[in-house]
């Protein structure tokens, strides 16, 4: 561009202001790059950087801008970046040499709309010394097949959000053979296990199946070539670690039949969720939670999964009801008995199984 006709371009601070408002407080950004001259406005204190305002391979020049803005207290990222949910993995280019951009008064950051890895890869670019509160929003978690995920996206502020989280509500759809899963989770207990406080949601992701095959690994022999979803979807979220969740609650649609969890799944998900005190599980079949609940370590010193265990509910379900009794008669036996049991609309097999044979394995059984 000429001289003359840089003069006469405007930014969009000048295009918007006639002159630079010094008492704006809140920017929100979509489709442009966030304008240099924002840093004229001293009041501002808090961005979103919205719809296609970031390049992944190029991000720099956004983060300086922003890293000249003394007073900037609370950051967003809403689907920012300019190239959409990439299904393909797009290594980060950042290495552990380069210079982070500090943001010295951040105290809060958000993401919502982008993938667990776009937010590793702000956070990396980024030196936030003030930060006390970061918030995901439907984050994208992507499943690359046969590869392990842990290395490309740690970092330690991602992990401090699963850290706060408490409760952890799993739930899946299907719709013409394709799942679609949800995962909430909560900084806060919830009023009642039939319940979700909204006001406490700490972070929500969606999965993605991630296409790698032009680089896949040849596949384990030992593992099916197709492992069932739910695998694929638990083996994900152990990317991190759930050790702080407490209450886990497992919805399965009510439009399905009762559905199984896998064998494999089962076990992934309790490794990763160890000190869960109370689980709830609706519309389940409940026989290989139950079995792999009540398994004994060897020389049946320790239960394998999930020892502070101390509440179930569970809701419109069905299993084997003799394995629903070993669970609680093992548990009580090694001294971990479950304090409390609630079953609405349950359906155990054999026909005709006496739900009062439990009732000396728990301190309280609840039957609707």
């Amino acid at each position: 561009m000429s001289p003359r006709l840089q003069s006469r371009s405007r930014t969009a601070m000048q295009f918007l202001f006639g002159e630079f408002p010094q008492s704006l407080e809140h920017l929100y950004c979509s489709d442009m790059a966030i304008p240099e001259d924002v840093v004229h406005c001293p009041s501002l204190t808090t961005i979103t950087v919205g719809n296609n305002c970031l390049n992944r391979q190029n991000m720099e020049p956004t983060l300086q801008v922003l890293c000249e803005m003394v007073h900037l207290t609370s950051l967003s990222f809403v689907s920012c970046f300019q190239q959409r949910i990439p299904m393909i993995h797009i290594p980060s280019t950042d290495s552990p040499d380069d210079d982070s951009i500090a943001l010295s008064d951040v105290q809060t950051i958000t993401f919502a709309y982008i993938t667990v890895e776009d937010a590793s890869r702000i956070l990396s670019s980024l030196l936030l010394p003030r930060l006390s509160s970061v918030i995901f929003n439907n984050i994208g978690m992507l499943h690359r097949p046969g590869r392990d995920a842990i290395e490309d996206i740690y970092h330690p502020d991602l992990q401090r959000v699963i850290d706060q989280g408490i409760f952890l509500q799993l739930s899946w759809d299907e719709q013409d053979l394709v799942y679609h899963f949800r995962a909430l989770l909560f900084d806060g207990h919830c009023p009642t296990w039939r319940e979700v406080d909204t006001g406490s949601l700490k972070a929500s992701f969606t999965f993605f199946e991630c296409d790698n095959s032009a680089d896949d690994p040849n596949p384990d022999p030992v593992m099916p070539k197709y492992p069932h979803p739910l695998l694929n979807f638990f083996d994900t979220l152990a990317q991190f670690s759930f050790e702080n969740v407490r209450v886990l609650n497992i919805i399965a649609p009510e439009t399905f039949p009762f559905s199984n969890l896998p064998g494999l799944a089962t076990e992934v998900l309790f490794n990763m969720c160890s000190s869960v005190t109370t689980l709830h599980l609706h519309n389940l079949n409940g026989t290989v939670i139950w079995e792999r609940l009540a398994y004994v370590e060897e020389w049946g010193e320790f239960l394998y999964l999930c020892p502070s265990l101390t509440a179930m509910t569970l809701n419109c379900c069905e299993g084997n009801g003799l394995s629903l009794e070993q669970l609680l008669a093992v548990r009580k036996g090694m001294g971990h008995g479950l304090r409390y049991c609630e079953f609405r609309d349950l359906e155990l097999s054999p026909v005709g199984f006496d739900l009062d044979l439990l009732v000396e394995y728990v301190d309280e059984l609840m039957v609707f």
